[in-house]
């Protein structure tokens, strides 16, 4: 029964020091990555919007950028108000509904496809092609056992 014990707090004490990992490097990349944004007035969340409105062609609802930024739809509605103002989003309401269309702007657009990538080029060039395959394929187990004990099953199409 004590090695039983052991074995378990091993394994514990290993997967906690993974998740330590992750969070302290998350928050390096986020470091560097807010640091070259800076330089056009952006924030991560911000290029992390627009990122996630190209992918989309351009159009989303803020509950579509919630659900997949993992934000609440306030936080999200808060970022999308501040990016209208610098003129990179426009939303629109649907018609018979609520909810807004979020538009990306051709400022946005531009800004997005200009916006530099280095710090994330660099911090990445450290792994091979096939360990980039491996830790992203580890990261999607990670992901769909997180979003399953949260009950968040629901993969939007995007991250689909």
């Amino acid at each position: 029964m004590l090695e039983y014990v052991e074995k378990n707090a091993r394994i514990m004490s290993r997967d906690y020091d993974i998740w330590g990992k992750i969070t302290e490097v998350y928050k390096l990349i986020g470091k560097a990555r807010s640091i070259e944004l800076s330089t056009m007035n952006l924030t991560p969340e911000q290029s992390h919007i627009l990122r996630i409105l190209m992918l989309n062609g351009g159009i989303s609802t803020i509950n579509e950028i919630a659900d997949i930024s993992l934000r609440t739809h306030n936080t999200v509605s808060i970022l999308i108000k501040r990016m209208e103002k610098m003129g990179l989003v426009y939303r629109e309401k649907k018609e018979s509904s609520k909810q807004y269309l979020i538009s990306i702007t051709e400022k946005g657009s531009e800004l997005f496809n200009t916006m530099p990538i280095n710090s994330i080029e660099m911090i990445f060039s450290t792994l091979s092609e096939e360990d980039k395959e491996l830790f992203s394929t580890y990261l999607d187990h990670l992901e769909q056992e997180a979003r399953h004990i949260l009950g968040l099953d629901y993969i939007p199409p995007l991250l689909r």
